[in-house]
């Protein structure tokens, strides 16, 4: 379809690696702006929308989003539910 160059608008923030703490939802709809729009595959766009908005929905959130008495799904942690629910929504 055409060039793009997609990626989360953000610094590295190398305090936080190796921590478990950064939020990869900006990496993931990244990701689906590139399949969207320079592949032309808006139902795997779609799914990986989708699969975050239900990941929230279960109430499974990142540091960043949860009150700090809160506990919180780590990178990897949050990253595996959303992968989990694309791959469950295409069975």
């Amino acid at each position: 379809k055409g060039f793009g160059m997609y990626e989360p608008i953000h610094g590295s923030a190398p305090k936080m690696a190796g921590l478990g703490t950064a939020n990869p939802t900006s990496q993931f709809l990244s990701l689906a702006m590139l399949l969207r729009h320079s592949f032309g595959l808006t139902k795997e766009a779609e799914a990986i929308e989708k699969a975050i908005v239900a990941v929230w929905a279960k109430g499974v959130r990142t540091k960043d989003l949860v009150p700090k008495e809160q506990s919180y799904a780590s990178t990897s942690q949050f990253s595996a539910e959303v992968i989990k629910e694309i791959l469950h929504a295409h069975k």
